[in-house]
């Protein structure tokens, strides 16, 4: 996806960019949402269920950067749905409560935070704790997280308002296994903890509601916890042990039982104990068998006082399970069926005469309820989950001057992509192609009457499709391949369009050519408008190597008049084994061919159209420029940037500008360092004789300040889409740039990038152009508890304030000990023209949900609204002209991981009208414990 952007950025965008819309109104909005299943059906895939009584489910499914939870009712209809975006973070479990609401927990790198939506699926609470998994009991949740000193911590919130109660360090305590300690919390309040001492002798640990220890004892294994009738029972790998909740004392233990995805069932009170050939009721007080039966499998669970046991796992494809069911009272066999479908983990009772089980549907790619009769296991009915709104992702898109077309793609469905075309102007939907096509495209092109889209099926075939622009019906479809029957490897096609509405077409191929040698192929061809036709197909190079791969680089494609120009590329493996080449239009006869570095990244036609400029790497310290003509190839002049001190590189563009002089933006960066990295803008003379200026972001600390995108303004202005991340969060800024001086005058924030999952928010992460009096952009919408999708805008970038917003952050004492409550206090100035509305500050603490006694206000502070979630205080306010606002609080010492460094983060950030003089005194850091190097400097 990102080589596309690439490539529509390399022949079309910015060279339209200097071509503007009458001026228009800014300001619209477009989503693209559908609706799709809320779940799919791959084992491979994270699917998880859990039951509750009243028959219903909650479903939480992961599907790339989304993570889904559904409250389905037994009768397979949708209570309610919400979408997270999970690309930063880990789901860590889920639990149905008794009203129907839903606790969920996300962990990220160093904490962790617990959700709570009611029974309508509205979030009511999020908090941010330090734990890897969590466990409910009255009316506390509790989470546990290893320590890296052999010690645990252990957090208590209200579980009805995700409020901070306490925190415990459980020394010489650690987690089962790789995992962090297993919990449960009993209807008083008590919580239990099972793990390991630093012998790795298995230990249980209770605490009281306060959180005090009130024992602790070595048991006979470690493993998930459920407390019932005064008993503890922990149910290991092997053994499933019974202890008093009262001292810890063990009671009785059972060799052999294997627990069901680390859960316990229970008949009556007394646990149900699966060895995978036999299956036993044991006797809650003593442990006594009450029945044993020979059994093959895993307990599924408990329904309607029977015990139902399913052999087999889950595989692809789905292997016959046998479900049986056993009298609870006596383990007398009931009935017994044979079923394709994996059952484990996804079955629970939906009614009382029915259990459900989650599996594929009839249709591909969709998810069904199959119920069965809890009477003699027969199949009542299968139902389909509804569909529930869905996002569409964004794979290209291409602008003509003035409207955008924009490619989408719905993952969940076989035949996925479209286009649609947006007006510009208001953002309505002109036309939509929803023609059903194999593969998701990999090249768009325009021609003055067509939309050309490229594709590359399964199947070793490049096809390419001709759409009107005007309506969007497809005229044809043409498959441009003919390879070899024993090539297996081949390239996507490109694709350009010419002015007579013809299309070029390059594409590659591998083949067998001998033992352990591979002949690789680079062809051209040119499809006439008409119907698609080949008007002519040449070879432009041919190579033989040992390496049977699809690993080298397709040549830039360029559209001189009707011919082709075509540059090699960096491959892997090397240059692709060709020169420089032009082509005629009329048979695709070569004109010239002459050796050439190959490009890396970024190859350009000049403004006139009359040379090619391409960025090369000539050797580890050197970045290369060169101007060729595109007549001769002879080149033009050249012109070399060292590379010193930086191991990498990758050019993110080049732009000629309409003088001659070329505007060149490299990312420099050190592999494997995240913060050492910088970038550069680089005007280099028409004549490459030299640099007017170079431009670098900066670097400090833990600051990561990168530019992703440059385009061309009005009056020798350029807008660059400027990021700067302060450690997990960041802002998106437009930043206005000289052109003729090589700096920056100001700065408007775009967006907030932070780590809160149940915030709305927009990564606008592609389209980035003018258009009229605003700025035409589009990204991805994060817009939870709705799913993510592709959004498209036209921005109002009218600067309306004129000034800065600038932090000023607090010195702590030193010598902080673990429990003290520390006051601080975070401020922010403001020094503008003219008011401002809506600006946000965000802190960020370092121990993550024991603030406490928060307020905000100031002199010129009209209004200033708190929200505390997800380890983050965020504070929306209005301020006047020299505003002084103050966030004041108290934060807790607690026990944390050596990761989970003692730093205070803030920044803040305005509406988009504030031209800022100033946008890096927008973060700030300090150290709340002792510094954080040995230099004392966080950046």
């Amino acid at each position: 996806m990102h080589g596309l952007k690439r490539r529509l950025r390399q022949r079309v965008l910015f060279p339209l960019a200097l071509t503007y819309a009458a001026s228009v109104g800014a300001g619209w909005q477009q989503d693209w949402t559908e609706t799709g299943p809320a779940f799919g059906f791959n084992l491979s895939e994270h699917l998880e269920v859990a039951s509750a009584a009243t028959g219903s489910a909650l479903i939480g499914f992961s599907d790339g950067g989304e993570y889904r939870l559904s409250q389905v009712r037994g009768d397979a209809g949708m209570a309610w749905h919400v979408a997270v975006p999970s690309s930063e973070w880990t789901p860590a479990g889920l639990l149905p409560e008794p009203d129907g609401a839903a606790l969920m927990m996300l962990t990220g790198t160093s904490y962790a935070s617990i959700a709570r939506f009611d029974a309508s699926g509205v979030l009511q609470w999020s908090s941010a704790l330090q734990g890897a998994g969590f466990a409910a009991g009255g009316d506390r949740v509790v989470a546990t997280l290893n320590l890296p000193d052999n010690a645990m911590a252990v957090t208590a919130i209200d579980r009805a308002s995700g409020r901070w109660q306490w925190q415990r360090r459980l020394v010489g305590f650690l987690g089962s296994g790789f995992s962090n300690a297993l919990t449960a919390v009993d209807g008083d309040g008590n919580t239990y903890v099972s793990g390991y001492d630093g012998a790795y002798e298995p230990l249980l640990v209770k605490l009281d509601r306060q959180g005090a220890e009130l024992w602790r004892m070595t048991a006979a294994t470690a493993g998930p916890i459920t407390v019932r009738d005064g008993r503890v029972f922990v149910a290991g790998p092997e053994i499933l042990q019974a202890l008093s909740a009262d001292d810890g004392q063990p009671l009785w233990r059972k060799d052999g039982c294997v627990g069901r995805d680390g859960a316990l069932s229970f008949v009556a009170g007394d646990p149900v104990c699966a060895t995978g050939v036999v299956v036993s009721r044991l006797a809650a007080a003593s442990g006594t068998e009450i029945w044993r039966r020979d059994a093959a499998g895993g307990v599924l669970g408990v329904f309607g006082g029977d015990v139902y046991v399913a052999s087999g796992l889950p595989s692809t494809p789905p292997a016959d399970t046998v479900l049986q069911c056993l009298s609870g009272s006596d383990g007398t066999p009931q009935w017994q069926r044979s079923l394709s479908l994996p059952l484990r983990g996804r079955t629970w009772q939906v009614s009382d005469t029915l259990v459900g089980v989650v599996a594929p549907g009839s249709a591909p790619d969709t998810t069904a309820l199959y119920r069965y009769a809890m009477q003699d296991g027969s199949l009542s009915d299968i139902r389909m989950f509804p569909d529930v709104p869905r996002g569409v992702t964004g794979v290209g898109e291409i602008r003509d001057g003035a409207d955008l077309f924009v490619l989408g793609q719905a993952p969940w469905k076989p035949l996925p992509a479209r286009v649609r075309r947006l007006s510009a102007d208001s953002g309505a939907v002109l036309w939509e192609n929803a023609t059903t096509q194999r593969n998701p495209f990999v090249d768009i092109a325009l021609t003055p009457n067509r939309l050309l889209l490229a594709e590359q099926t399964d199947m070793a075939q490049a096809l390419v499709r001709s759409l009107d622009r005007t309506s969007g019906q497809q005229r044809w479809e043409r498959s441009v391949t003919d390879v070899p029957v024993n090539s297996s490897v081949t390239k996507p096609p490109r694709v350009v369009g010419l002015g007579d509405d013809d299309a070029l077409v390059s594409f590659g191929y591998g083949s067998l050519a001998g033992p352990s040698l591979s002949r690789h192929v680079q062809e051209l061809q040119r499809l006439d408008d008409a119907g698609g036709e080949v008007l002519w197909k040449q070879q432009v190079a041919e190579w033989y190597d040992t390496s049977y791969s699809a690993t080298w680089e397709e040549p830039a494609l360029f559209a001189i008049g009707e011919d082709a120009l075509l540059w090699p590329a960096v491959g892997m493996y090397g240059p692709l084994s060709m020169g420089l080449q032009r082509r005629s239009g009329s048979d695709g006869a070569l004109d010239f061919s002459v050796a050439v570095l190959p490009f890396f990244r970024a190859a350009r036609l000049s403004a006139a159209a009359d040379a090619v400029f391409a960025a090369t790497v000539p050797d580890q310290n050197t970045l290369r420029l060169v101007k060729r003509s595109v007549s001769s190839g002879e080149l033009l002049w050249q012109f070399d940037y060292p590379t010193t001190p930086w191991r990498a590189l990758e050019v993110v563009d080049l732009l000629p500008l309409a003088d001659g002089d070329v505007l060149l933006m490299v990312l420099f960066y050190q592999p494997g360092v995240t913060v050492e990295q910088s970038t550069h803008l680089l005007r280099i003379k028409a004549d490459g004789s030299g640099l007017r200026y170079a431009y670098q972001t900066h670097r400090k600390g833990k600051i990561r300040d990168t530019i992703s995108r440059v385009v061309l303004g009005a009056d020798g202005e350029a807008l660059l889409r400027r990021r700067i991340d302060q450690d997990r969060r960041g802002i998106d800024f437009l930043q206005r740039f000289d052109l003729t001086q090589g700096r920056v005058t100001g700065s408007q924030a775009l967006a907030l990038r932070g780590v809160d999952p149940f915030v709305s928010r927009t990564a606008w992460d592609n389209t980035f152009e003018p258009h009229g009096d605003g700025l035409l952009i589009s990204g991805t919408a994060l817009q939870s508890p709705l799913p993510s999708t592709r959004r498209d805008a036209l921005l109002d970038i009218a600067v309306t304030q004129r000034g800065d917003l600038f932090l000023q952050l607090p010195v702590f004492p030193p010598g902080i000990a673990v429990g003290d409550d520390v006051p601080f206090a975070v401020g922010v100035g403001y020094t503008g023209d003219a008011a401002i509305t809506d600006a946000t500050l965000i802190v960020e603490l370092p121990w993550q949900g024991s603030e406490s006694g928060l307020s905000c206000d100031g002199p010129g502070v009209s209004r200033c609204e708190l929200q505390v979630r997800h380890g983050q205080i965020t504070a929306s306010f209005d301020a006047a002209p020299g505003a002084q606002l103050t966030l004041r609080g108290t934060v807790r010492r607690l026990d944390a991981p050596v990761l989970e460094k003692s730093v205070l983060r803030a920044m803040v950030h305005a509406p988009i009208g504030l031209l800022e003089s100033d946008a890096s005194n927008n973060f700030g850091s300090v150290a709340v414990d002792g510094p954080i190097f040995a230099d004392g400097f966080d950046g």
